[in-house]
Order: C-alpha cells, then sequence, then structure tokens
C-alpha cells in the first residue's frame, strides 16, 4: 500500500490542506508546531478512524466548527486506486470508500487493508523517538529479548506479551512466596482442613449444646410472652383500681338512668303548650285583678306615669325572662360540672404532682415503647455479661487452682539444674534380710521372710521408678498451657468489665435522655418510663378535663355577662319596684307584678264597663280550652293526663340528658377498662395473684437466662473459629478461589510458555536470514563500523573488525541504530507484502551528523522496496536529502 495524496478538510491546525506523496523516499520539513504530527495522525485518522476523545490525549476537533475530516488516497496492489472520505459529523465518523465506481464503507476499508490494522501500523511501520527510549530502560537480558522480538515479529509485542504474562503469573504465585494471593491462599488451605479436622471432632458435643439451647430458647419465649400477657393484664388492673370510683358512678349513672320517653319534637311541642297556657291563665288573671280594681285607682299617680314612659322598655325587659330562667339553670348545672372537673383534677394533681398552669405534655407511644425496649435491651446484655463474666471468674479459678497444684506437685520446674533421685537403702536392705533368713530357716518362716524379700524388692523398684511419673519437662509444659489459659481468661474478663462499664455509661445516658424527656413533658411523679406506660391515658385524661373546664369556664362567664347585662337593664326601676338586694329572677317577677299592676290601671282607664272584662275573660278560658282540646294526642301519645304533669316530666327528661351525657362520657374513658363487672375486693385479689405469678415467671426466666448465657457461652467457644457447616462453605469458597487462582496462574504460565516457544521456533526459521539483512543495514547505519550480527548460545552481539560487543557494551546511539536495522531487515524481508508506507518521526535523537547522513543513505536505499515518509524538523537533515537528490516537502510555511 501507498499513499498518493491527502486533503485535509479540518483538523487540528490544518484548513482545506492537500499534500502529494512521493511513491518513494521522501521528508517532510517543517520546524516544531508546523503541524508534521498533526498530518501523522491525520493519516491515521483516515485509515483506522477517529480517536476517541481522552484528556491525556490531545484532541484534534476543530475549535471553529468546520466539518472535521477530509479524504485520504491510496493505491494497493490488486485493487489500484481507492479514495477514503470521512468527517466525524457524518455517519458518525464512519469511512466512505470509492473504489472506481464502487462506493463502500467501514467494512470494505477493513477489508482492503487487511491483515493491516492500527496496532500493525503503529508499532511495525511507524518509527518514533518513544520506541527507542522504552528500549533504554531494559535490561540486559530483557533487551536481548525485545530485539529478538523485534526480528521475528516487527515488533516488541511479543516479548512485552511474554513479560506481562510472566509478571501477572509471578504476581500471583512464588515458590518462595508468603503474602501473594495463591501462596496465601494455599497456607489458610492448610489451616482450613486443621480446623474442620478440630471441628469434626467437636460435632457431637456442639450438637448437644445447640440442642439444648434451642430447648431453652423455646421455653425462655414461652416464659416471656406469659410475662408479657401478665404486665398487660396487671395494668389493666392497676388502671381499673385507680378509675374505680369513676366505675362505681358510672354504674349507679346506669342503674338510675331510664330511657327517654318523649322525642325531643314531643319536648318542644310540650314546652310550647304549657307555655302558651300559662300565657293564657296570665292574661286571665290580669282581666280578673283589672275586674276588680277597674275602679277607685289612683289614675295621676307618678308610678303609673313612670310605666308609661318606659312601658316598651319594661316590655322587652320582661320578654327576656324565660331567657333568665334558662340561663339561670345553665349557671347552676355549669357550676355543677366544672365543680366536678375540679375534683377530679384536684385529685389527679394531688397524685402525680401536676400543675395546672404548666400542665403535662402527652407522650408519644412509640417513644415510650423505644424507650422501655432500649432499657430492657440494656438490662439483659448487663444479665448476659454478669452470667458470662461469673462462668469466665469460675473458669479461672479452677486452671488457676491448676497452676497452683502444679506448682507444689513440681517444684522443680524452677530449678536451674535437675535435681538427683535419692534412693532410699531401707526397701533393699529388708529385702536383703528377708533373703538370708529364708535361706537358713525352713516351713511357714521360709514362706514369710520371702514375702518379706518381695516387698523389699517392690519397695526398692518403686523409689527407682515410681516417683515423679510426670517428667519435670512435660509437667512445665502442662504448667506453661494453664498459664496460656489463665492469660485468656484474664483478657476476656478485662473485656467483659469494660463491656460491663460500657454498658453502665449507656445505661446511665438513657436514664438521662429519659429524665429530659419527663422533665420536658412535665410529668410529675411520672418520673418512671414503665410507670408511664402503665398511665399515659391519664395524662391524656387530665389535658381534656383541663380543656373541658376551660370551656365550661367560659360559657359560665358568658351566662353570667348576660345576667349581668339584663341586671343592669332592671336599675333603671329600682325608684319604682323594691329590687334593691334581689335575686334577678325575683326581680323579674316584681317587675312582671308591677307591669301587670300599671296594664291593670292602664286598661281600668281605657274600658270601665265590666261587660267588657268579663267578655274578655271568657274569651280567654274558650282559649284555654281549646289549646287543651288540640293537643288531646300529644297529651296521649306522651301519657299526660294534666297539665301540671308537664313540668315535672320535661324536669325528668333533662335529668335524664344529663344522665346519658355523663354515661357517655365516663365509657369513653373507662368503658374499655372493665369490660367484666368487679368489685375492690376482686382487683385486689386478681392483683395479688398476678403480682405474684409474675414474679415466679421473673424468676424462672432469670434462671432460663442464666443457663442460656452459659450455654451460648459455650457454642460461642466452640463457634469461636466457626460452625463446621460454615467451615465447609469456607472451603468449597476457598476450593473455588483456589483453582481459579491456579488456573489463571497456570494459564499464565502456560502462554508465556507458548510465547517463549514460538519465538523460539520462529527465530529458528527466520533469525540466520534476519541477522544477515540487519548486519548489512547496520553496517550502513554505522558507516561499516559494525558490521556483522551474531547470535551465538542464545546471545546477541555486534562484530567490529573480527572483536564482537554485547549489548550494553554499546553506546545508547548504537543501541538505536541496532533497534532500527533489525526493523528494517524485518521490513525488507517482507517486502514482497508491503501492507503500509514506513513513517519515521525525528527517530535520531541520539545521532550526530555522519550517523544521520548514514541514515539518510539506508532511507534511500530502503525506498526501493518501500514508500518512505520522513517528518523532521532537522535542517541538517534537508541538505542530507538534497545530497542525495531525495525530495524534500516543506509544511507549515
Amino acid at each position: 500500500m501507498k499513499l498518493l495524496k491527502a486533503e485535509i478538510t479540518a483538523f487540528g491546525k490544518w484548513r482545506n490542506q492537500v499534500f502529494d506523496f512521493e511513491q518513494s523516499n521522501q521528508l517532510l520539513y517543517g520546524t516544531n508546531e508546523a503541524g508534521k504530527s498533526t498530518l501523522y495522525q491525520f493519516i491515521q485518522a483516515m485509515l483506522f478512524g477517529f480517536p476517541t476523545k481522552n484528556k491525556r490525549k490531545k484532541d484534534y476537533t476543530p475549535k471553529d466548527g468546520a466539518a472535521f475530516g477530509g479524504k485520504l488516497w491510496l493505491e494497493i496492489p490488486v485493487h489500484g486506486v481507492i479514495v477514503i472520505e470521512r468527517f466525524r459529523q457524518q455517519n458518525r465518523g464512519q469511512a466512505k470508500v470509492m473504489l472506481g465506481t464502487q462506493v463502500g464503507d467501514e467494512k470494505l476499508l477493513k477489508k482492503l487493508l487487511s491483515p493491516l490494522n492500527q496496532e500493525l501500523f503503529q508499532q511495525v511501520f511507524t518509527f518514533q523517538q518513544e520506541q527507542l527510549t522504552e528500549l533504554d530502560a531494559l535490561k540486559e537480558e530483557e533487551l536481548h529479548d525485545s530485539l529478538i522480538s523485534l526480528g521475528i515479529s516487527g515488533s516488541t509485542s511479543l516479548f512485552q506479551k511474554k513479560q506481562e504474562y510472566l509478571t501477572q503469573a509471578q504476581r500471583i504465585f512464588k515458590k518462595k512466596g508468603q503474602k501473594l494471593p495463591l501462596n496465601h491462599l494455599l497456607t489458610e488451605w492448610q489451616q482450613l482442613q486443621q480446623q474442620i479436622q478440630r471441628k469434626q471432632e467437636q460435632e457431637a458435643e456442639f450438637s448437644e449444646l445447640i440442642r439444648q439451647q434451642q430447648q431453652l430458647e423455646k421455653e425462655y419465649a414461652e416464659i416471656k410472652k406469659l410475662l408479657e400477657k401478665g404486665e398487660g393484664k396487671l395494668s389493666k388492673l392497676r388502671q381499673q383500681q385507680l378509675n374505680l370510683p369513676l366505675y362505681k358512678e358510672w354504674n349507679q349513672l346506669k342503674a338510675s338512668w331510664q330511657e327517654p320517653t318523649l322525642t325531643a319534637t314531643q319536648k318542644e311541642q310540650l314546652r310550647a303548650v304549657y307555655q302558651h297556657h300559662q300565657q293564657l291563665a296570665s292574661q286571665l288573671e290580669e282581666v280578673e285583678q283589672q275586674l276588680e280594681k277597674h275602679s277607685g285607682m289612683d289614675q295621676q299617680s307618678a308610678r303609673y306615669y313612670f310605666y308609661l314612659e318606659n312601658e316598651e322598655k319594661i316590655k322587652e325587659l320582661l320578654e327576656q325572662q324565660v331567657s333568665v330562667h334558662l340561663l339561670s339553670e345553665e349557671k347552676v348545672r355549669l357550676a355543677n360540672e366544672y365543680q366536678e372537673k375540679e375534683l377530679q383534677l384536684t385529685r389527679m394533681e394531688q397524685q402525680w404532682h401536676w400543675d395546672r398552669k404548666s400542665p403535662p405534655i402527652a407522650v408519644e407511644q412509640d417513644v415510650v415503647d423505644a424507650y422501655i425496649q432500649q432499657m430492657n435491651q440494656i438490662e439483659e446484655s448487663r444479665m448476659q455479661g454478669l452470667v458470662r463474666k461469673e462462668m469466665l471468674q469460675e473458669q479461672r479459678n479452677q486452671v488457676e487452682n491448676e497452676v497452683n497444684q502444679l506448682e507444689m506437685n513440681h517444684p522443680e520446674m524452677f530449678q536451674k539444674e535437675k535435681a538427683k533421685k535419692t534412693i532410699s537403702p531401707i526397701p533393699w536392705l529388708i529385702s536383703l534380710i528377708g533373703l538370708i533368713a529364708g535361706l537358713f530357716f525352713s516351713g511357714p518362716l521360709r514362706f514369710i521372710f520371702f514375702i518379706l524379700m518381695i516387698l523389699g524388692i517392690g519397695g526398692g523398684l518403686y523409689t527407682l521408678f515410681g516417683r515423679n511419673r510426670q517428667s519435670p519437662q512435660n509437667a512445665k509444659e502442662q504448667w506453661q498451657e494453664k498459664l496460656n489459659q489463665l492469660d485468656i481468661y484474664e483478657e476476656k474478663l478485662v473485656q467483659e468489665n469494660s463491656q460491663e462499664r460500657l454498658l453502665d455509661e449507656q445505661l446511665e445516658k438513657q436514664n438521662e435522655q429519659i429524665s429530659a424527656y419527663l422533665k420536658a413533658h412535665r410529668l410529675g411523679k411520672l418520673n418512671d418510663i414503665q410507670l408511664i406506660k402503665e398511665n399515659a391515658y391519664q395524662i391524656t385524661h387530665y389535658v381534656e378535663m383541663i380543656q373541658v373546664q376551660q370551656r365550661i369556664h367560659k360559657r359560665a362567664l358568658a351566662h353570667q355577662t348576660q345576667l349581668d347585662e339584663l341586671e343592669a337593664d332592671c336599675q333603671f326601676l329600682k325608684e319604682w319596684v323594691p329590687i334593691q338586694d334581689k335575686s334577678l329572677a325575683e326581680k323579674m317577677q316584681l317587675i312582671n307584678q308591677f307591669a301587670k299592676e300599671m296594664e291593670q290601671l292602664k286598661f281600668a282607664q281605657s274600658y270601665q264597663q265590666n261587660t267588657l272584662l268579663q267578655q274578655q275573660m271568657n274569651q280567654l278560658r274558650r282559649k284555654q280550652k281549646e289549646v287543651l282540646a288540640d293537643q288531646t294526642d300529644l297529651f296521649k301519645a306522651t301519657g299526660i293526663a294534666y297539665l301540671s304533669e308537664i313540668p315535672p316530666r320535661l324536669q325528668q327528661e333533662e335529668e335524664n340528658q344529663a344522665k346519658q351525657r355523663r354515661i357517655e362520657e365516663l365509657s369513653q374513658t373507662i368503658g374499655q377498662l372493665f369490660e367484666e363487672e368487679g368489685t375492690e375486693e376482686t382487683l385486689i385479689e386478681q392483683l395479688t395473684a398476678i403480682t405474684a405469678s409474675q414474679e415466679q415467671l421473673n424468676e424462672r426466666k432469670n434462671q432460663l437466662s442464666e443457663k442460656l448465657q452459659r450455654n451460648k457461652l459455650q457454642v460461642e467457644t466452640l463457634q469461636a473459629d466457626g460452625t463446621l457447616d460454615q467451615l465447609y462453605q469456607l472451603e468449597s469458597q476457598q476450593k473455588a478461589t483456589l483453582l481459579s487462582l491456579a488456573r489463571q496462574w497456570g494459564a499464565l504460565e502456560v502462554a508465556a510458555a507458548f510465547l517463549g516457544d514460538l519465538s523460539t521456533e520462529l527465530s529458528e526459521r527466520q533469525l540466520p536470514q534476519l541477522l544477515k539483512r540487519a548486519g548489512e543495514y547496520l553496517a550502513i547505519l554505522t558507516n561499516n563500523r559494525y558490521h556483522q550480527l551474531t547470535l551465538e548460545s542464545g546471545v546477541l552481539a555486534v562484530v567490529s573488525q573480527q572483536q564482537s560487543f554485547s549489548l550494553y557494551e554499546l553506546s545508547t546511539g548504537t543501541k538505536d541504530q541496532l533497534m532500527m536495522a533489525i526493523r528494517f531487515a524485518y521490513l525488507s524481508l517482507e517486502g514482497d507484502r508491503a501492507l503500509s508506507p514506513v513513517i519515521i518521526d525525528d527517530g535520531w535523537l541520539h545521532y550526530d551528523h555522519q550517523r544521520k547522513y548514514c541514515l539518510a543513505k539506508l532511507l534511500y536505499e530502503f525506498s526501493k522496496k518501500y514508500q518512505v515518509i520522513c517528518f523532521s524538523s532537522d535542517q541538517e537533515m534537508v541538505s542530507y536529502y538534497q545530497e542525495l537528490n531525495q525530495p524534500v516537502i516543506r509544511i507549515g510555511d
């Protein structure tokens, strides 16, 4: 493949620029920042696509919004000239390929360029200074392998990939490694197998402990459930005891209350009938009085003229007589109700020390429950800690006794030199006497002396071997083991003490929070959270009663204000009517009597004939009869025979209605407390029985809790390194991880070995020709100073005048020349399929003028097989190209 022309629409600094390329060798010269690297990036972008944006890479996107891209003309053997057009804004940056009349896309471009790809283009056909810098950092062996890789593949990728595999494998496992993942996992695997073996031996004991623990937990849960049920009953009984007076009142009201016999309509009708009849009776009485007094009255009295002047005002005042009666009755009722609430509030204030000016605030039930739960948890943790501490103390004391016993039985453990055994001669002396006597005596005496000899010999052997059967060394090891156990128990006791202090601090902090909460809610003697839970309803009831009492007081004040206003309205009559020091009802009666008298005078003044008064009286009596006749059905329905029965009947209904309101009020507060009837004696008996039962259950609960803690501590001791199921699961997880890491390590080792074998295979096939061609190119580059490359016993060397030099004996510039010679040698051997032009970007950093001239000569020779494009900002290189009659293209002018 050869480049023919590049047409840049917009790319980096370039705008609407055309570059024509020569078919062989050429130098594109420009100063720094002239756009040489931008042109190289354009060629690469046209061939392989626009690079993704990256903060670490230069972005060539035009800042002025111009069309990002352009065209590139290529010549490919067999296919001929093709044109690649690519713009970022069009078709998502995909290429448009024109091959004669055929138009294709990115797939066609990849097919035409294959097997050339971006990685091959960068590593094989592009020479950049960065590649030389990377080689300088390699060690001798790595540099050698890298150059061999260059020779057989055209790049260092084969060597780099092999080194990458080996490095990754060594990060996983080394034979003498300890902290590497696979080494560490193998060690953990061995330890886990030992733990599993120990755990299997303890399985029977562990299973029995688990069975006991499950049984204890089941019984503990049942006891706890019974306690909660008992607490509920106890709380309810205490509430019933506190509200017993209200309960008695409730029962009395229900016993005395009768079903209403009148509807609201009937009551209103009866009241209206009675008032109408009374008005007619009053009018009749007035007419009768007028008839008696119509003559002989002092029509000119001052009282009469006063009445005439204030007649309308007096009538308006008398119209309020019914309201006065109703207001007075309501005032009495409100006063009684107020006094009743006052008694209840006073009783609760005396009981709980509450202040009406700063009443208690209702508590949130969920907050109270949370505090109780936290307190119970802390108390339970403290109790469990005490049980554990007691068990640890027992175990510690037991081990300490064993240590003391060992120290008493084996004092030689603390002696620097081994104490010699003292052998008593007495047993041997007894055995000797028995032997001699047995030889001289016969019969039973001989038998006795022989027995004495055997006993003596046994005692002597005991003195030699029977004492101190346990060697001092074993005793000392056991003593040290016990001391270690003692240290462990001491450490656990320290931890338990620390945990106990922590729980005490938590309890103190919790109490402070509760105290602050109680203080904020002004609960007085309700200073216990459990007591608050049991009597929370009383707080709400107290606050509600205060509000009800305030409403009663407000209504009473309103009624009193109305009565005071009526009292004031009556004051203008005090000179004519004796109302001084009278109640408002008495005043209204006196005023009514005064009005009747004046009306009689007025009537007498207007009508002097008795006949007219008699007619009026008859008319009023007839109206009374008509009123009674019209309400016959009402009287029959209500069971009233006489008109005088209406007021007591209405009074009875009002009293029943007040009882009904009180019953409903008490039902809301205590109705749910007393679902069943009971007496004070019954309540006390039930309280005593349940309290005793709760005490027994609490005692049993504490016993079970202690047993549970002991059992739990034993289970935790056995589970300190995990349960058997957990260990099996951990074994399975570790095995999977171990196999995964082993497979990963093995794959990396195999891949590295394969690449090594592949490198060896390729080097054996291609290396002789490569070394010969590289030696020729190295001779050109070094002006025949080095003219040959050798590979003996796997070691690469250069030859100068029959003298060999290793790679690290070469200067940096010579190493660069050697690397370039090997790469050009590889490309030369692959010249039959020149996949891409050779592009060089200032690849002579360490070159002097002679080396630069030699490089120019090599490029001239090499361009006979390849198209060579050399980018440079070196003016000296321009002179060498011109001397060799090679084209120089200046850019950026």
